[in-house]
């Protein structure tokens, strides 16, 4: 489904893969995350072309090397906005 920039490019569209210790994942975001960017940076997270805000999501749960509670409490403590999230493993 088409998300943010350019709908062409599969990566800006959910949803997102991951992948945190030995468990990959798909993510989907409804909504709106106003500090990716300072995320970002704050967090040192490696460039990527993905244009998309709710990466940073994804970004956040693999630097966590786990998916669990506490992983997915950890990135919805960090993002701001309005949102909903869908994670699959």
């Amino acid at each position: 489904m088409t998300t943010q920039r350019n709908e062409k490019f599969n990566y800006n569209n959910h949803p997102s893969s991951g992948s945190a210790g030995d468990t990959s994942f798909a993510f989907a975001h409804n909504g709106v995350l106003w500090n990716d960017k300072e995320l970002r940076k704050e967090k040192l997270m490696p460039d990527t072309h993905i244009e998309t805000d709710s990466y940073i999501a994804v970004q956040l749960l693999e630097s966590q090397d786990k998916l669990d509670f506490d992983s997915l409490r950890y990135m919805a403590e960090n993002v701001e906005g309005n949102f909903t999230f869908t994670v699959l493993a």
